[in-house]
C-alpha cells in the first residue's frame, strides 16, 4: 500500500512526464515516440503512455508513420 507522500510524488512524477512529452512536442514539432523517449530521457513505455493520455485529452493527434 502507498503512503500519501508516495502518491503525491507519484503524481508529481506523471505530471513532470506530461509537461516534458507536450514541450518536447512544442519545440520539436512531429516526432516520434521514440524520439522523444531518446529526448527525455524517459523509457519508451513510458512515453507511450503520456502520449495516449494526451490524445485521449485532445491535446495531441498522431499524424502516421514516418518513412
Amino acid at each position: 500500500m502507498f503512503s500519501s507522500t508516495e502518491k503525491a510524488t507519484q503524481k508529481r512524477a506523471k505530471l513532470h512526464n506530461k509537461r516534458l512529452v507536450l514541450k518536447t512536442i512544442y519545440d520539436r514539432g512531429p516526432i516520434s515516440r521514440a524520439d522523444i523517449a531518446r529526448a527525455t530521457h524517459l523509457a519508451r513505455t513510458t512515453v507511450s503512455n503520456v502520449v495516449t493520455s494526451l490524445m485521449a485529452e485532445g491535446l495531441v493527434l498522431e499524424v502516421g508513420q514516418r518513412l
